[in-house]
């Protein structure tokens, strides 16, 4: 359920990011921020691992559809 939060959470700010005038290095800044945390950091598996924090956040800030955003059909790997 929480990385289908932070791709909906990429859906919207794909929809503004131009309006707020970020750079490019900014959205890859807070991809890294993103990778860098996760279940990894807490020892707690509730919001999945950093790297498919940022990949479901990235796939859908991309896209910006919430149609990006099927998380239950994702393999397992994909949304631990």
């Amino acid at each position: 359920m929480e990385l289908q939060a932070e791709c909906l959470a990429g859906v919207f700010i794909g929809s503004v990011w131009d309006s707020l005038d970020r750079t490019e290095d900014d959205w890859e800044y807070l991809l890294d921020l993103q990778v860098e945390g996760g279940d990894e950091q807490t020892g707690v598996r509730d919001h999945g691992k950093g790297r498919n924090i940022a990949a479901w956040l990235d796939k859908c800030y991309e896209a910006v559809s919430p149609a990006a955003c099927n998380t239950w059909t994702a393999s397992a790997s994909k949304v631990a």
